[in-house]
């Protein structure tokens, strides 16, 4: 006879076979995969406990039919048949299990869950849980609305809604983030992750007061809450309190930092050392960021090559791509793409222009990635090397673009439309094909000013940016794009303006003016307000976030000087470009 603990550590040794034959019976869709798993475990000598199982999944739920099996087989047939016997168990069973799997199995979560829906499809706890699985596996509209769907059902569910939040910041729905936030703490005033989500937006908006106030209100609950500290050490900083924000940055580490805001806040205190003259401490910090997400790349399976080998790609297949037709191809207006390498000025430069009353523009939206899926559909269609693209699939390209700037903007018919992505100049190749009549604004700031600033930065971990862990990888980067450009803009009908990052602190109006000349249009006084104008936009998502809501500043420039020891080994490669430039 077994004891309790026996029965237990039977149940626990087949937990996913009693999951997947309850799952089977309430979805057919599992059926195959408990198929195959009752394949297996006849050959590994289950065949009583696998005849049980199929007179289960043929509808039986009488015990007694069940007599002749050995203990073991019985106390997991029993599980079995007590859990079918009660859906509401049933239910919760699934849910459970489904928590348990939502990072090691988010395949099995998702069965789980939707074997719980279709149980109970008003339930507001499945919908919930459905909202997490679908945020895990990055299905983040979907995801969205699940949460709704659940909060539809049943209104004051705080957790719900702060994971709602976090998806909706992932999709940058900023605005819509806050208000969720927002009301998390309407039903829980003391809720100090909300507090953390909303005081982070609020900074990030230049809401600086309102901030302060969340910050304040949180520390007060928790005196060592790592997060608040963190965001207060970053006000701090934008307070030019440079000795307070580092304390209170190291404070949040002590305290506890999340992981996630470990690259931010050792990359913040890098700059805050730099700042103070302590270069050694600042290479430290900026070192010890970047050991953080080269570890966080290689856990999300973040390779840089895929990057380079894409330029490489594109580069050469633009060049060999033909487009048949004239250049009218549709109604719109080819844009102006603002490009350059990465912390060259580019965020400032949209901010400037954006204040022109004629100008609309968008910053660092995937629309020319979505050209480029488009893109390789076709050549995937045509199965060769020199890409050949009619009329048809030309409008076909720009019609993807065009739909993706829908999504964001709805475009003004005498306005210039402007295109801020920097590493959109991998790409003028085929931009070029499929927009004969764009023209280009190249941002440029000193090479190795350049290259040391995305060392030093906190970027979005992608292919591209994981480039920029350490001085090698980012010099190399700078040169292949940026000799690209210069060899193709040089030899195909590209028009473009250069504009300098140095030129433009040093002599706003004039640098401004030339731009504007290119564009043809007039000065508007409004750009005299582009700080002001950042400030009151909302949240901004580039890694310049805080820098383009301040005043020209001059201290960024030919910093590269205090670290000359990191480019010894570089100088030859950036060389031509440096003078290339004028520098």
């Amino acid at each position: 006879m077994s004891t309790p603990q026996d029965k237990q550590n039977i149940l626990n040794e087949n937990k996913l076979l009693i999951d997947m034959t309850v799952m089977s019976v309430c979805n057919s869709q599992v059926s195959s995969d408990l198929e195959n798993y009752l394949i297996v475990s006849v050959v590994e000598g289950w065949q009583q406990l696998v005849d049980a199982i199929r007179l289960v999944l043929k509808g039986e739920r009488q015990i007694e039919k069940f007599s002749d099996l050995d203990e073991e087989d019985s106390i997991v047939i029993e599980k079995i048949l007590e859990i079918l016997a009660k859906p509401d168990v049933l239910v919760k069973s699934f849910l459970v299990s489904a928590q348990q799997q939502l990072y090691t199995s988010p395949a099995n979560a998702l069965m789980l869950v939707n074997s719980a829906r279709d149980m109970t499809p008003e339930n507001p706890m499945v919908h919930a849980m459905l909202g997490q699985v679908l945020h895990v596996q990055g299905r983040l509209n979907e995801s969205v609305t699940s949460y709704r769907k659940s909060l539809a059902l049943l209104k004051e569910q705080p957790q719900v809604l702060l994971n709602l939040g976090v998806v909706l910041n992932d999709l940058k729905q900023f605005e819509d983030a806050i208000l969720v936030f927002a009301q998390v703490l309407d039903y829980q005033f003391d809720n100090l992750d909300a507090m953390s989500h909303l005081a982070y937006l609020y900074e990030r908006s230049y809401k600086l007061d309102k901030s302060k106030e969340i910050i304040e209100k949180g520390l007060s609950i928790n005196p060592q809450h790592p997060a608040l500290t963190f965001i207060s050490g970053k006000l701090q900083q934008r307070a030019n309190n440079k000795m307070e924000a580092i304390q209170l940055i190291k404070q949040s580490l002590d305290f506890g930092l999340p992981p996630v805001l470990y690259g931010d806040a050792y990359s913040r205190l890098g700059y805050l050392y730099d700042q103070v003259g302590e270069m050694r401490n600042s290479i430290d910090c900026f070192t010890q960021a970047n050991s953080f997400y080269v570890k966080q790349c290689q856990e999300k399976g973040i390779d840089k090559k895929a990057f380079n080998n894409e330029v490489e790609y594109l580069n050469v297949l633009g060049k060999k791509m033909t487009c048949e037709g004239d250049d009218d191809v549709d109604d719109h207006t080819d844009p102006i793409f603002l490009i350059g390498f990465p912390r060259s000025g580019t965020t400032l430069l949209n901010q400037i222009l954006d204040s022109h009353g004629g100008i609309q523009t968008l910053e660092e939206k995937p629309l020319v990635a979505n050209l480029i899926n488009k893109l390789y559909e076709l050549s995937k269609q045509q199965n060769t090397d020199a890409l050949s693209l009619g009329r048809a699939n030309l409008l076909e390209l720009r019609r993807a673009y065009f739909n993706s700037v829908k999504q964001y903007l709805i475009l003004k018919p005498d306005n210039v439309f402007i295109d801020k992505f920097p590493l959109n100049i991998a790409y003028v190749p085929i931009l070029a094909k499929v927009f004969p009549k764009a023209k280009y604004i190249l941002a440029l700031r000193h090479p190795c000013d350049a290259c040391l600033s995305c060392f030093m930065h906190s970027f979005g971990l992608n292919s591209a940016m994981s480039n920029f862990t350490n001085i090698e990888d980012t010099v190399s980067l700078y040169v292949k794009l940026m000799s690209n450009w210069e060899k193709y803009s040089t030899t195909n009908n590209i028009k473009f303006h250069r504009i300098r990052y140095e030129d433009t602190i040093d002599n706003f109006r004039q640098e401004t003016i030339q731009i504007l000349k290119f564009l043809g249009l007039d000065w508007d006084d409004e750009i005299n307000a582009h700080t002001e104008n950042a400030r009151s936009g909302g949240v901004i998502d580039t890694p310049s976030y805080d820098q383009v809501t301040e005043p020209l500043y001059k201290h960024a420039v030919y910093r590269w000087k205090n670290y000359k020891s990191l480019f010894d080994l570089h100088m030859n490669e950036l060389e031509p470009l440096i003078k290339e430039y004028g520098y």
